[in-house]
């Protein structure tokens, strides 16, 4: 089966979700029966970034539709949390000052206590950072990568970013290493 998506993530039924590129549905493959249906429907929204939680929690990365960039005071980008039934949780976009969380959630992890991760891309898609919040929304850290590496011609380029199972980051940089946090 050949599938073009922008994200995907597996869960613990071995099912494979994904978005179609772009899009605002979530489906959901099988992967004994190969059938794929739409799982959740996010319209308006944009499905950006997909992951499921060692809980099983599904956690989306969404925005509105249009042009990524530049961000406008109407812009929408938002960390939506989902139940095991897959009913809406919690939904993350602004923190306690109001001010903007994200940018373009470009891959979303979590760790062992349920804190979440985002490769967050800022306005121009080659210069990012990695936002960490607590299951409240509330923002644990910001990093822009590591100062000495980072230049105007080799800015941080985080690409993906995974939580091993002893709680150790490890994110990928296109551009100049790979970081451990």
């Amino acid at each position: 089966m050949d599938i073009e998506c922008f994200d995907f993530a597996i869960n613990l039924q071995a099912e494979i979700l994904f978005n179609p590129l772009p899009g605002t549905k979530l489906l959901v493959a099988s992967t004994t029966s190969m059938q794929t249906k739409i799982l959740l429907d996010m319209s308006p929204m944009l499905v950006v970034s997909i992951h499921t939680s060692r809980n099983e929690e599904l956690i989306l990365g969404l925005r509105e539709q249009g042009q990524r960039y530049p961000l406008t005071d109407l812009s929408t980008r938002q960390v939506v949390v989902f139940g095991t039934d897959y009913k809406r949780k919690s939904t993350f976009e602004r923190d306690s000052a109001g001010m903007r969380l994200f940018y373009y959630t470009k891959r979303i992890t979590t760790d062992s206590g349920n804190n979440i991760y985002v490769v967050d891309f800022l306005q121009d898609d080659i210069t990012g950072r990695i936002v960490s919040i607590d299951r409240n929304g509330r923002k644990r850290f910001v990093y822009n990568g590591c100062p000495s590496f980072n230049t105007k011609r080799s800015a941080f380029n985080p690409r993906d970013i995974v939580v091993t199972s002893t709680d150790t980051t490890i994110i990928s940089d296109q551009v100049n290493h790979a970081y451990m946090l």
